[in-house]
């Protein structure tokens, strides 16, 4: 039976929806806090990125490095056992002075929805007090992603135990955490470059990290994957690969998952099985083969057990033949563990693909064994034969050409085999250094 409505009840029904206005106690609360001086200097990072739905703060216990910060919000910890003085690189001390801190430490994290604690492990400060945070965040029911990098070998073997024994402390609490390499760091990048530059490489990973999953939370489109999607992916997992990248090209969906899966510079799980994985696929046009393309590689990851909810957003600011893909992959180790190394010269002449390279649906292996295989082993004057290094400026913090060097690596077959794939050039590095980008 056919119903007429008035013009009366169609008016009450739009100004109904035209009313309608958020209300701040159910958008979602982010907050991130830097500890110590490598902290502190991701959330400078962050703040460059004028991030609006997200509270930055910075905790330590030197006044000097607190006056360098641009946050909003500096924590003194310690006042009692440093005198402002900092933890003169014994994590101990840093320890004592986030437990005399507890109170406002409390009070800080207090309220959020979801809690990011990024860190340097190693140092005096941020490598124990990291641990406390977690430890209240937990406490207080907040969920913990915890992003922080590990020092360099020439550090020292001391240097590389407090390191090694903060981050086990820091799992224990945290929901996920996420590890950037500085080892790889200065490995995979043009030893010319200036220190200062590199160092930065570093602090842009960890904001890189964060802001993938701050793009699932925030990111509205025609599918969209919510907050408690995430906090369902967050409880399932042991083990996460996180990755954002850009890609542009017929194998534009395929290429930008690769890309987004190896980060050079992030220790990735080496032998996992996935449990959950949520992917987002961002464009000005988004297609169904872009879709697709995603889908079908991302398949090589799931069991049949595997959630996986695939968002897709519209973003019209973006060029028309680039495709953003942001990744989240939640596992545990698999029983039978493969003694691998996580990162292999696979474009050897002499090599040949150990059983974790192949194709094997269901398990991870160098944090991408379940498909074909980028080759994370840069040469150090990559950056440099590009042309943009000897500026003075590292060459992947500006935004080159795109080199193509993806799009020709194509078989035919819609895959790729290992040796196919080339170096990837430290050019294809955009600003912030996660969000890579091939042709």
């Amino acid at each position: 039976m056919l119903t007429l409505v008035n013009d009366e009840v169609i008016s009450a029904v739009t100004d109904s929806i035209l009313s309608f206005e958020k209300d701040p106690s159910q958008e979602v609360k982010i907050k991130i806090i830097g500890m110590g001086g490598c902290g502190g200097n991701a959330v400078n990072t962050m703040m460059l990125e004028n991030l609006e739905q997200v509270d930055l703060m910075v905790a330590n216990t030197a006044v000097n490095d607190l006056n360098y910060s641009n946050a909003p919000c500096k924590i003194q910890i310690g006042e009692i056992t440093t005198k402002g003085f900092g933890a003169g690189a014994d994590p101990e001390v840093g320890l004592r002075a986030a437990e005399e801190s507890k109170a406002v430490l409390t009070q800080h994290i207090q309220g959020a929805d979801l809690l990011f604690i990024t860190a340097g492990m190693g140092g005096g400060t941020g490598t124990y007090s990291s641990s406390t945070v977690a430890e209240i965040a937990k406490s207080m029911n907040i969920p913990t992603i915890s992003v922080v990098s590990m020092p360099s070998e020439d550090e020292g073997p001391k240097i590389a135990r407090y390191a090694q024994d903060g981050l086990k402390k820091l799992r224990q609490f945290s929901n996920c955490t996420v590890v950037v390499s500085n080892e790889k760091i200065f490995k995979n990048v043009d030893e010319n470059l200036e220190h200062e530059e590199i160092l930065r490489i570093g602090d842009q990973v960890l904001c890189g990290t964060m802001k993938s999953v701050l793009n699932i939370i925030f990111s509205v489109g025609v599918n969209n994957v919510d907050f408690s999607d995430l906090m369902r992916f967050l409880s399932i997992g042991k083990q996460f690969c996180i990755g954002t990248a850009r890609a542009r090209g017929e194998q534009r969906g395929s290429d930008a998952v690769k890309l987004a899966l190896n980060n050079p510079f992030v220790d990735l799980p080496e032998n996992m099985s996935a449990l959950g994985i949520i992917c987002c696929i961002k464009g000005a046009r988004v297609t169904g083969k872009d879709r697709r393309l995603v889908s079908e590689y991302i398949a090589a990851y799931m069991t049949s057990e595997t959630l996986c909810p695939i968002g897709i957003t519209k973003d019209i600011s973006m060029p028309e033949d680039e495709l953003e893909v942001t990744i989240l992959i939640a596992g545990k180790e698999n029983e039978h563990h493969h003694d691998q190394p996580p990162y292999v010269e696979i474009n050897s002449p002499t090599h040949k693909p150990s059983p974790l390279q192949q194709r094997q649906p269901g398990s991870m292996a160098n944090g991408l064994g379940a498909v074909p295989v980028l080759n994370n082993t840069v040469n150090a004057g990559t950056a440099g034969n590009a042309g943009n290094a000897s500026s003075g400026r590292a060459a992947f913090l500006t935004r080159p050409g795109l080199s193509g060097e993806i799009a020709s690596a194509n078989n035919g077959s819609g895959f790729r085999s290992p040796r196919q794939y080339p170096a990837p050039n430290i050019t294809n590095y955009d600003t912030p250094v996660f969000l890579k980008q091939a042709d």
